[in-house]
């Protein structure tokens, strides 16, 4: 598998949006390239399974395959990057991120992500409700969390700390939910 700068423009352009349809066309136009580029970069990673394509009418819709590890692991680096460049712009995180880092050996922790400027860390049962390293903290279960997907408020609004993969799991685990309340 070859991946490139523009397949992995394509990936995060889906980042922001999980759940998010586009067109080949469309595609093309929010990353500024030329189509016929874009549809031989889309093609190919429709066909390492990264994207799915669905033929409506005569446009072809792709989406995230959150089911193919490739796309997860692609979706991984990306998070990565968000991380260490929200890392170098709030020093407060990198505290929690070590917290988090010792705290994990202690006990289950899932995931753990910020948004709305607020730490969000999924675990096996809630022991604790305090503050993380001064970052307001929210300690949910896998339940809860799914819920907060289901809401919405984390899924186009996020930077993963700690567990990307397992983060990903949980959104395809709620997919069909969550394509139904956008639809």
């Amino acid at each position: 598998m070859i991946i490139g700068t523009v397949d992995i423009e394509i990936i995060e352009l889906f980042s922001q949006n999980l759940m998010a349809f586009y067109s080949i066309n469309q595609i093309a136009k929010l990353l500024k390239k030329k189509y016929p580029y874009v549809n031989r970069r889309v093609s190919y990673l429709v066909k390492q399974g990264i994207l799915r394509k669905r033929v409506i009418g005569s446009s072809h819709l792709c989406s995230l395959n959150l089911a193919n590890d490739k796309c997860v692991m692609m979706l991984g680096m990306i998070e990565v990057d968000k991380r260490d460049s929200l890392l170098k712009i709030w020093p407060k995180l990198q505290k929690v991120s070590a917290l988090l880092g010792e705290k994990k050996k202690l006990r289950n922790i899932y995931c753990a992500l910020v948004s709305s400027r607020k730490l969000i860390v999924v675990v096996d049962e809630i022991t604790e409700k305090r503050s993380v390293g001064g970052i307001e903290s929210l300690y949910v279960t896998r339940e809860q969390f799914r819920t907060l997907l289901l809401d919405g408020d984390v899924i186009e609004d996020h930077v993963i700390l700690y567990g990307f993969e397992v983060f990903y799991e949980f959104v395809k685990g709620a997919e069909k939910e969550l394509r139904n309340l956008l639809a």
